[in-house]
């Protein structure tokens, strides 16, 4: 009688799968829980300087999804950020221009990065003062290699609470870098 039963590789292979959609699908979870607070009144303890880097972060993250959305080439409706050590301790909102926001704990990339789903990952640097900031997105998909890297300027005067766009560049290893904006 022949045995029917798929080879071991193929056994081995296919638990992979199971396995790394189970971790997306965690991580995933975590990510309806990212940015709520268990205190209520978390946004009222925070200092103006932390106020004014979350909403440089978010300023930029949204220039960053309306030139995507522009070039049409991402079409996950999640975002994935890394917190790296030098990403600041705060909490972005959940939602960014229709994009779901999931910030996740670096060493969790390398496991998501891997799977054979259609990601976008971002590693995201940036430095904010009172009267300007600048922002490198470098964008991932799956496999881990990067896509491009995208420069965002932004300008506060005088450390108002209007921050606008001054310039987004975007870099590519397949074109020269170009001022978009």
């Amino acid at each position: 009688m022949e045995n029917t039963a798929p080879p071991m590789i193929h056994r081995i292979g296919f638990l992979k799968i199971i396995v790394i959609s189970f971790l997306i699908g965690l991580t995933i979870q975590s990510c309806d829980t990212a940015g709520k607070s268990e205190n209520p009144t978390h946004q009222v303890d925070q200092n103006s300087e932390q106020i004014n880097t979350i909403n440089c972060y978010t300023r930029a993250i949204e220039e960053y999804i309306k030139w995507t959305n522009a070039q049409n080439s991402e079409t996950t409706d999640t975002i994935f950020i890394g917190r790296h050590d030098d990403f600041p301790d705060i909490e972005l909102p959940v939602i960014i221009e229709d994009k779901k926001i999931c910030l996740i704990p670096f060493e969790d990339s390398f496991q998501l990065l891997r799977s054979k789903h259609h990601i976008t990952y971002l590693n995201i640097v940036g430095t904010v003062t009172p009267t300007s900031s600048e922002f490198l997105f470098v964008t991932f998909h799956e496999g881990g290699k990067p896509q491009h890297n995208c420069t965002v300027k932004l300008i506060h005067p005088d450390g108002s609470e209007k921050i606008r766009l001054e310039s987004l560049m975007v870099d590519s290893a397949y074109t020269k870098p170009r001022e978009v904006r």
